[in-house]
Order: C-alpha cells, then sequence, then structure tokens
C-alpha cells in the first residue's frame, strides 16, 4: 500500500494520517519534497521537489473496480503547478496500484503492483480512466487544470 508524505523545509516529516495529519494540513508555504512511499519503505516510490516558490501541489488519490482486476486500481495523482508568465504549467505523475493474485485467492499468490504514467496538465481525452478531480478537491492543493 503506497502513501504520501511532505517533508519541510526545516526538515521536519509529516506522514499522511487519517486523523491527524491530511492533504489539506500540508503546509505549501513550507514544503520542500512530496513523497509516495511504500508502507515500511525507506526509500520513496516517487518524490517532486518544490525547488521553486511558484509550485503549487497538485494531489489526488484515486480508486476504482474495473473488471479486467480481482482488486480495485488505485491511482495517486501526485505533481505540480506554476504560473510562467500568465501560463499554466503543471507536471503531473500517475502513481497506479492494485494487487494481482497467481494462484487463486491464496496468501502466497498475492502481488502489489505499481507502475507510473507522466503527463502535462489533465487531459480528459488521453486520462479517460480516472475521471478529473472536482473543483473542490483542486482547492485544496491549489490547483485548477483548466
Amino acid at each position: 500500500m503506497l502513501f504520501w508524505s511532505a517533508i519541510y523545509k526545516d526538515g521536519s516529516v509529516h506522514p499522511y494520517s487519517a486523523h491527524n495529519f491530511s492533504i489539506d494540513k500540508v503546509d505549501l508555504n513550507q514544503l520542500d519534497k512530496f513523497q509516495i512511499i511504500g508502507e515500511g519503505a525507506d526509500i520513496p516510490y516517487l518524490q517532486i521537489h518544490f525547488d521553486d516558490p511558484r509550485k503549487r501541489l497538485i494531489y489526488v488519490r484515486r480508486t476504482e473496480h474495473i473488471s479486467l482486476l480481482p482488486e480495485p486500481l488505485i491511482c495517486h495523482m501526485v505533481g505540480w503547478q506554476m504560473k510562467v508568465n500568465g501560463e499554466n504549467i503543471q507536471n503531473i505523475n500517475y502513481v497506479f496500484e492494485t494487487i494481482v493474485w497467481s494462484k487463486g485467492r491464496d496468501i502466497e499468490g498475492r502481488k502489489h503492483m505499481i507502475w507510473q504514467e507522466q503527463a502535462g496538465k489533465f487531459d480528459r481525452k488521453r486520462d479517460s480512466r480516472f475521471y478529473a478531480p472536482s473543483d473542490a478537491q483542486l482547492a485544496i492543493v491549489g490547483s485548477k487544470s483548466e
């Protein structure tokens, strides 16, 4: 299972917690790095550096049930956006995860699958697997795609 973690400029680490630290609590002015990391892992699967003060965090988590997969498909849409000469520039990473079973439902046949795709701004034609983030979700993470 993948989670996110925010690392601030002072070096403090703020991992996701459903009860204590959710995405709307991230201090965007103090954000230095944003990670997607596996449970118990030491090395992040994806790390984004906020090395320009104009960069604003984009993060939305989606879960979908697809008939080809026995378990839900989870997508972490994570990246940044910033205004450059009045234009909204975005970089979005799609980190997908699911569980596949090679031997029925035997725990030994369980395999956690993770893969990543990268794109510019959210495009409804290209990104049809998941619907666009709502305005309310985008307001939390500080970005609008269109």
